[in-house]
């Protein structure tokens, strides 16, 4: 067990290598990145920049106080300029934002990826707005079975009482964002930067290869 899991260990920082080493193709330079997921991969990304000398800057879409916490850390730690505006302030800086940098949790057959909550109206603002969209994900969190559209984003309801009348509501809230591929610019993989075209190619590849497997595998069960 703990072979394998240190193989996957060094399977998935290889592929963020990758990600990274085609990530550096991407111009930068002299731009004002927003970014809104608390994911390593982007601020490794980054950093690479950083690195290389590239001159940017940084604005953090303000969500969950934790979240956004640990992005301002990262950018600190790392000496890159930023600053931080509320999610749905965003608006107000859009003349300033030059790119969207994304990640996400997983890509559903249905060409939809799972996002944090609220990515979706960021991702269809500056898509109407035709700033560059990039989205960060290594194939191997690619969901490898059929999906169903709204399938795994769940809903939490519950009472709340206002904070200074006698006041109760009802507050709902949501697990995660579902947003098209299609509104996506560029994908940034350990194999390469697609296309939303592109990316469906490759995720279908990848799900007929993993049918075939499964098909075998119950085939092998049934004959013990």
């Amino acid at each position: 067990f703990l072979k394998r899991l240190n193989e996957m260990i060094r399977e998935e920082r290889a592929q963020e290598r990758e990600i990274i080493r085609h990530a550096r193709k991407i111009n930068v330079e002299g731009r004002e990145i927003l970014i809104h997921d608390n994911s390593r991969t982007i601020q490794r990304v980054l950093k690479a920049f950083k690195k290389d000398g590239k001159h940017f800057r940084v604005i953090v879409a303000e969500q969950d106080p934790d979240k956004t916490g640990a992005i301002i850390h990262a950018l600190h730690k790392s000496h890159i300029p930023f600053r931080v505006v509320p999610s749905y302030m965003i608006s107000h800086l859009d003349d300033h934002i030059d790119m969207v940098f994304l990640a996400g949790l997983t890509l559903k057959s249905t060409m939809d990826f799972v996002m944090d909550p609220g990515t979706n109206a960021l991702v269809s603002q500056f898509h109407l707005m035709k700033k560059p969209i990039y989205m960060f994900m290594a194939t191997s969190k690619f969901s490898m079975w059929k999906s169903k559209k709204k399938l795994g984003v769940y809903s939490h309801i519950h009472q709340r009482r206002h904070h200074c009348q006698p006041i109760n509501f009802e507050r709902i809230k949501f697990s995660h964002d579902r947003v098209p591929a299609k509104l996506m610019d560029k994908i940034v993989t350990e194999q390469g930067i697609f296309t939303p075209a592109r990316i469906e190619t490759v995720f279908n590849k990848k799900l007929k290869e993993r049918l075939i497997i499964d098909k075998e595998f119950q085939k092998s069960l049934k004959k013990e």
